[in-house]
């Protein structure tokens, strides 16, 4: 939205995050702009993004005046994130260019577009402090590089939008507990550099004891108390400059320090669930299909998108690729270019896999042995009807006479269905 170059904009694969400093008057303030992409499978990243000290910026073009039901999944990902009054909307109109409205018709539209969220909001969340409220309304001219705020304010330029953001910004940290004096803590600012710039380094994770001794090089008061290093670890989680999972029985002991590579593995596994995309109309008769087959989509990303649609395709020998299900060779397909980017080779896949994992974002090992999935991909192994007895819970089994003859073949088809549930893993889909 702040390009100022229509050359170098590009579509968002993912999450795009960018760290923006200007002024709220003389006090310089840092701001982390992610830009979540508009389509619906990268849902997954609804459990990673930052909850507190948030605004959510809701996009919409002017040329079509947005419906509620092309704007619900984005409302219902704000309240699902919403704890308290703190969260912020703020509306922006886009293609200013693209329309001849005066102010007073502008503001008009604007205010039909407020009062349908505000209901929607007030319909769903019954309590009034868990409602977010609605900050700022402004249309933009990417073109002419101006904004507009219908019937508040005379014609701006972005670098007065910035500024308007930034003033915010400086009042929420005036109001929080955690910032005295408006200040974010000076060790905690040493301690988001040092991170940074052991990230920068080639690191992507920390273990939580390699991650502990660091803070307390950079302060001595961090090895004193754990609360102190806890609250401040949780605003370097709300900036984005780290993850850390400290209930997660397993990711509790690993901090991941390279948050934005983190977002494009996890973007690239969301390539493999079924998508429709924000901004349309639910249709029925459309029938959702994995991102990755979305020729026009993946033409437009191609720059974008860290591997080769064609290879991908190719490896997926036994065509499940549409059921949610990926083998470990069209997984290899998929994240041999983002391992590259860390310079991480293929023995290194288990390890992502096993980071999705731990996100609940897939299942593999014994969890997928008895899925039905498995029993359809046995019977077309074999090109024959198979006993699928064992693999759904429900079915009869047919030799109830043989005891001895029943367990032989349980322990032939669960073995059978252990070597093949290694060699793949659902990723699940999160659609809204």
């Amino acid at each position: 939205m702040f390009a100022n170059d229509k050359l170098h904009v590009r579509p968002t694969f993912g999450v795009d995050s960018s760290l923006i400093e200007t002024f709220a008057g003389n006090q310089p303030v840092q701001m982390n702009l992610m830009e979540l992409s508009g389509n619906r499978c990268f849902s997954f990243f609804e459990s990673l993004l930052p909850t507190r000290y948030v605004s959510y910026v809701l996009c919409f073009s002017l040329r079509e005046l947005p419906t509620l039901e092309t704007l619900q999944p984005l409302l219902e990902f704000i309240l699902c994130r919403t704890f308290n009054r703190d969260a912020k909307v703020i509306l922006i109109g886009t293609h200013l260019d693209k329309i001849s409205l005066d102010e007073i018709k502008l503001a008009h539209l604007f205010a039909i577009v407020e009062t349908e969220i505000n209901n929607y909001f007030f319909l769903v969340q019954a309590i009034p402090e868990k409602r977010p409220s609605i900050l700022g309304r402004f249309a933009v001219d990417n073109i002419g590089r101006v904004v507009v705020s219908p019937g508040f304010s005379k014609f701006k330029k972005f670098p007065e939008l910035l500024s308007w953001f930034s003033d915010q910004a400086l009042q929420r940290c005036r109001n929080d507990v955690e910032f005295p004096n408006a200040q974010v803590p000076l060790r905690a600012v040493a301690l988001s550099k040092k991170i940074r710039e052991i990230n920068r380094e080639g690191q992507w994770y920390l273990t939580s004891a390699d991650y502990k001794a660091i803070a307390k090089a950079v302060d001595a008061r961090y090895g004193l108390s754990r609360h102190d290093l806890h609250r401040h670890t949780q605003l370097l989680v709300g900036w984005g400059v780290l993850h850390h999972h400290f209930r997660h029985l397993t990711m509790k002991k690993y901090v991941v320090i390279d948050v934005q590579w983190v977002f494009r593995v996890v973007a690239v596994l969301a390539c493999c669930t079924y998508s429709r995309g924000y901004g349309t109309e639910n249709n029925s008769f459309l029938q959702p299909v994995p991102l990755l087959f979305c020729r026009k989509t993946m033409e437009e990303m191609q720059n974008v998108i860290p591997f080769d649609v064609k290879t991908v395709m190719a490896s997926d020998l036994c065509c499940v690729f549409n059921q949610g299900v990926v083998s470990m060779k069209t997984a290899m397909s998929l994240f041999r270019g983002i391992l590259s980017e860390k310079g991480l080779d293929s023995c290194h896949l288990t390890g992502i896999l096993e980071l999705l994992r731990s996100y609940d974002l897939i299942i593999m090992g014994s969890r997928l042995k008895f899925s039905s999935f498995m029993g359809e991909l046995r019977e077309n192994k074999s090109h024959g009807m198979m006993d699928t007895g064992v693999l759904h819970g429900n079915d009869p089994v047919e030799n109830d006479d043989d005891d001895e003859e029943e367990e032989e073949e349980e322990e032939e088809e669960t073995a059978g269905a252990s070597v093949l549930s290694s060699e793949f893993f659902y990723a699940h889909s999160r659609l809204l």
